[in-house]
């Protein structure tokens, strides 16, 4: 966990959002390190730090998201 947290930090801190985050998406490399994959529905963010669109695999998503209610999403 701690090295996913890391690697949510690194991206947030470079105003990336991942979305699409599963366990099909986090590999394991030989030594026990862990690597994100499947860029394919990130966002960069700009000056603006909110997104109203609903990404990902759907048996992942919160309730919130497929009753699509608003949300918001921030990296800072």
């Amino acid at each position: 966990m701690g090295q996913l947290a890391d690697a949510l930090e690194y991206l947030h801190a470079r105003r990336v959002l991942h979305r699409d985050i599963k366990p099909e998406n986090i590999l394991v490399t030989a030594d026990g390190r862990l690597q994100l994959a499947d860029f394919g529905v990130s966002k960069m963010l700009d000056d603006a730090v909110k997104t109203s669109t609903a990404v990902g695999t759907p048996i992942y998503l919160s309730p919130e998201i497929c009753d699509r209610q608003p949300c918001v999403h921030y990296a800072g």
